[in-house]
């Protein structure tokens, strides 16, 4: 089944408004969204390629990435992983939001876009659920990263959705306009209900 376009989701909206809302709202609501096109189905062709977005994807085992490769980073690096992950989300959050950008996709419309697409693709159900001039708060349920780290049943001290935060910081850089920092002060991998990013702009 053909892809819907960009320019056609862009005139949906979600119904949900502010609030901390359930999981299972926001993956109906989203599903509701992209319609007949939800779920994504990703198998690859006889050319080994997965087509998404007009672009190729892979599929990577969550008891990989990120959690048994944190500490090879690390040694390789001689930074916390989480550094050069974040670093690596905040450039694929620009890259992400410049190709909507590019076909007119802004303000509202670009963090419902994200939030599908994010949902369709693995990463979890992520929702903006409040907003001001400086600040934000962003919700996620069934981060893929806090998943990697409860599969490989390591318990953490700390938040560990550090390419998730960079990515939102990246996003949300575009969406204000204005480089934003993002911090998870919850997450799943240290026994939390649910991940949540906190950020400022500037």
């Amino acid at each position: 089944m053909a892809e819907p376009s960009l320019l056609v989701l862009k005139r949906r909206r979600l119904r949900v408004r502010p609030g901390v809302i359930s999981e299972d709202r926001v993956y109906f609501e989203l599903k509701r969204v992209l319609g007949r096109s939800w779920p994504i189905r990703f198998y690859a062709d006889r050319r080994s390629h997965i087509l998404f977005l007009d672009t190729r994807w892979i599929l990577v085992d969550t008891r990989y990435f990120p959690c048994a490769i944190a500490e090879v980073i690390e040694q390789v690096t001689g930074r916390p992983y989480s550094q050069v992950l974040y670093e690596m989300g905040r450039r694929m959050g620009e890259i992400t939001a410049d190709h909507y950008i590019e076909r007119e996709i802004t303000g509202e419309n670009l963090l419902l876009i994200t939030a599908a697409i994010a949902a369709r693709t693995g990463w979890g159900l992520y929702y903006p659920f409040e907003i001001n001039s400086d600040s934000f708060r962003i919700i996620g349920y069934n981060s893929f990263e806090s998943d990697s780290f409860v599969f490989n049943r390591i318990n953490t001290w700390a938040p560990t959705c550090a390419l998730t935060s960079g990515f939102l910081a990246g996003i949300m850089g575009r969406y204000f306009g204005a480089p934003c920092e993002v911090k998870e002060v919850r997450c799943r991998s240290k026994g939390d209900p649910y991940c949540l990013f906190e950020g400022r702009v500037g």
